[in-house]
């Protein structure tokens, strides 16, 4: 959930980022109401499958300037800068949802002697905090350590881009990343599936909620980053596969099956099956909108400037009537603010009894439909009233400021 509005070449990304919020709202509904949604039940956890689309999505945005830069085709992001407005983008909006939830409606330990873990993002390294403060909040533990590796990781394979073709570069780092994302997956199969019986609730937390268990899903953006930016000097198979008439469609539609499947399977599946599952499923959506929709961006804008047809761009207009229509925009803009609030907010107003019912498809319905528009307005204010501020403000500074670069063969000063 890093992408600023107005990214001019993927603005439609911010629907992806919406729609995933959405979803992951409509897993924790389900709440206590597992065995009770009969026949629903399973679709409703299944949305849980949306979660890669955030590191999809970090990895993607993030990574792709800096192999345009080693292309000659953007500057390079700048380490300080960078670092700076991942930590504004991130910290104060989260601080200031821990702090207010935990004064109003409580969270486990946050203001205990272990809480400076809450605040620090390395809670869920500890079997004493990893279960404790907001819910989702575990993934910005996550999304934390991977800002601090990828400027190493972008240096490591800068050399390749020096010595080697366009061609023969992306191939060897589309390499690296297959084999990162290999190691990532058998770490689930050893150290998720094969955990004995006997291990705790915390420690399995523990196990899945770190940098290593999600690099598989870092690794898949990281490489579609390499694709969309090398597009540009030699279109990639996938780019023209996915390019011919229905690739799109038949995509989605195959990734609509593969959730059908996770919903059917959800209960009697492994933790690493619907994983794998989740990421098949994801990539079969993000991909048409990395690769096409991208190129369908910039090839409207070059169309606009030299007058020209423009047949790229209206060859898979589906993608931006989805996902380029203002509320679902909008609602990837303030993603973040109903990424932090709906825990709480769905956990409190079942509490309260704001529902039709106690158990079943009306009772989950009746809570969504109370807990969605206060959640809304809650993202829209965080955003308004403090995130965009703030990224305002840090963006001013950092043109004031001279910041150095990170030491590689392209690229002045630029924001990530």
């Amino acid at each position: 959930m890093t992408a600023r509005k107005g990214n001019s070449t993927f603005p439609h990304l911010d629907g992806i980022r919406g729609l995933a919020a959405l979803a992951i709202l409509g897993y924790h509904g389900v709440g206590g109401n597992y065995k009770t949604i009969t026949g629903w039940v399973e679709v409703a956890t299944a949305l849980r499958s949306a979660l890669p689309f955030f590191f999809f999505l970090s990895a993607f945005l993030l990574y792709r300037p800096y192999v345009a830069a080693r292309l000659g085709d953007a500057p390079r992001p700048a380490l300080k800068t960078f670092w700076w407005r991942r930590v504004l983008r991130i910290v104060p909006a989260y601080w200031v949802a821990l702090t207010l939830i935990a004064l109003t409606v409580g969270l486990p330990g946050v203001f205990g002697p272990h809480g400076w873990r809450y605040y620090a993002f390395v809670y869920v390294y500890s079997s004493h905090t990893v279960g404790g403060g907001l819910e989702p909040a575990w993934t910005l533990c996550v999304d934390m350590s991977f800002y601090l590796a990828l400027p190493a990781f972008a240096l490591a394979m800068d050399p390749l881009w020096r010595r080697l073709s366009v061609r023969a570069a992306a191939n060897v780092e589309l390499l690296v990343l297959a084999v990162i994302w290999a190691l990532s997956t058998a770490y689930w199969f050893v150290f998720v599936s094969g955990a004995p019986a006997s291990v705790s609730l915390a420690a399995l937390q523990m196990r899945e909620w770190n940098l290593v268990a999600n690099l598989d899903w870092f690794a898949l953006g990281m490489g579609l980053a390499v694709l969309s930016a090398t597009d540009a000097h030699r279109l990639s198979p996938l780019t023209r596969l996915l390019s011919c008439r229905y690739a799109v469609e038949v995509a989605w539609g195959a990734a609509l099956l593969t959730f059908m499947i996770i919903a059917r399977t959800y209960f009697f599946s492994s933790e690493t099956t619907r994983h794998l599952l989740a990421s098949l499923a994801c990539v079969l959506i993000f991909a048409p909108a990395a690769l096409v929709g991208g190129r369908e961006q910039r090839a409207r804008g070059r169309d606009q400037q030299v007058g020209g047809p423009g047949t790229l761009a209206r060859r898979h207009e589906s993608i931006q009537r989805i996902l380029a229509h203002p509320a679902v925009t909008w609602l990837g803009i303030t993603s973040y603010g109903i990424y932090l609030y709906h825990g709480p907010a769905l956990n409190e107003l079942r509490e309260l009894g704001v529902r039709i019912g106690s158990d079943g498809l009306l009772t989950y319905l009746s809570l969504l439909a109370v807990t969605l528009p206060l959640v809304i307005a809650l993202s829209a204010a965080s955003y308004c009233l403090m995130e965009r501020p703030i990224m305002r403000w840090g963006r001013r500074l950092g043109r004031t400021v001279p910041v150095p670069e990170i030491a590689a063969s392209a690229g002045s000063s630029a924001s990530a």
